[in-house]
């Protein structure tokens, strides 16, 4: 799956994965877990051993990542190696929101544990690591919200085996949702396709929808 690194891309990828996710957790409730939003807190898990948070905030973007599967955790290096050569508003941004939702027990303590980090300069996206490491580090858990729109709606289309009603209810929520990305959106005309799998599913994407201001009537 092919890639680009700005910060425009994966915006629009964090909202594109998410709204999937919602959408589907109609049908596949226990899926619900893997995408949410918290504020401008964008966050990511698969279930095996990676989790990432991005956090959006005016002009300034900032990702951190672990993988419990990289030989990164062995070492246990401090959160602020990953940030050397960091912008100080990112920095600050990372330390007051996006390590927060990647805390951990060490020795008796609880603080960030990561073993990956990127952060925005302008529209680009830099780190330290290279993207390959990056990504070997945790950070293919981003690969679909860092590719093109067409890319990830075709990923998200096939992980969620997406009929049509419910890739078009995606495409609108997401095309409404990034002209106006600061007015609450009421969904009323496709609420069957969410209730049709039952009250699990449907109380699911229910909630993950209202996470990005996006109700159901």
């Amino acid at each position: 799956m092919s890639y680009d690194v700005n910060v425009k891309t994966l915006y629009e990828g964090c909202y594109l994965a998410s709204i999937s996710c919602a959408v589907m957790s109609a049908k596949f409730p226990e899926l619900s877990f893997e995408h949410s939003w918290d504020g401008t807190s964008y966050s990511v898990q698969d279930g095996f051993g990676s989790r990432g948070t991005v956090t959006f905030q005016n002009d300034v973007c900032v990702c951190a990542i672990r993988s419990d599967n990289s030989e990164r955790l062995r070492y246990f290096l401090p959160y602020t190696y990953y940030f050397e050569n960091c912008p100080v508003q990112n920095f600050r941004l990372a330390e007051e929101e996006t390590l927060q939702y990647l805390l951990d027990e060490r020795n008796g303590e609880i603080l960030p544990v990561i073993t990956a980090s990127f952060w925005n300069n302008g529209n680009e996206l830099e780190s330290n690591d290279s993207w390959k490491d990056i990504f070997s580090n945790g950070g293919d858990i981003l690969i679909p919200q860092l590719s093109s729109f067409e890319i990830g709606l075709e990923h998200w289309k096939n992980y969620y085996d997406m009929n049509t009603a419910e890739l078009n209810l995606v495409v609108k929520l997401f095309k409404e949702k990034l002209s106006n990305p600061q007015q609450d959106i009421r969904l009323a005309d496709d609420v069957e396709i969410l209730s049709k799998y039952g009250l699990e599913g449907l109380k699911e994407a229910k909630g993950l929808l209202e996470s990005m201001c996006i109700y159901v009537d």
